[in-house]
C-alpha cells in the first residue's frame, strides 16, 4: 500500500510532469530514408528461411486493411507465391474492419474457391 501511494504522489506532481515535458527540438528527431519499402521488402525476403520454396504454392493473403496492405503481396509474390490478396484498399479507418485475424470468413471462403 505504501508503494501504491508512492507512485500516486509521483503522478499528481505537477511540477515533476511538467518539468518532464518535452517539446520543440528536445522532443527527438525524424529522418527520411530513401525507398524504405524495398529495403524492408529485401529484409523480409533476406529473412525468409532458404530450405523453404513458395514456387507455384497458392495462397489467399489478407492484409486487414493494415500497414502491411502494400509489403506483403511484393514480398509472396517475389517469394514465388500465387497470391491472391483480399482486404488491401485501407482508408486510414478501416484497419480490421471485417477482416483479418478476427474475422476470418471471408480468407476461408477465398481459400475454398
Amino acid at each position: 500500500e505504501e508503494e501504491e501511494k508512492a507512485i500516486e504522489e509521483i503522478f499528481r506532481d505537477e511540477e515533476l510532469l511538467h518539468s518532464s515535458y518535452k517539446v520543440g527540438e528536445s522532443v527527438g528527431s525524424a529522418k527520411r530514408i530513401d525507398d524504405v519499402i524495398g529495403r524492408y521488402i529485401a529484409h523480409l525476403k533476406h529473412s525468409f528461411p532458404k530450405h523453404l520454396n513458395l514456387q507455384n504454392l497458392r495462397i489467399v493473403l489478407d492484409t486487414a486493411n493494415g500497414a502491411a496492405y502494400k509489403v506483403a503481396p511484393v514480398v509472396f509474390s517475389e517469394l514465388g507465391a500465387d497470391a491472391l490478396v483480399i482486404n488491401d484498399e485501407p482508408n486510414g479507418c478501416n484497419i480490421n474492419e471485417q477482416c483479418g485475424a478476427l474475422h476470418p470468413n471471408q480468407l476461408s471462403q477465398e481459400v475454398k474457391k
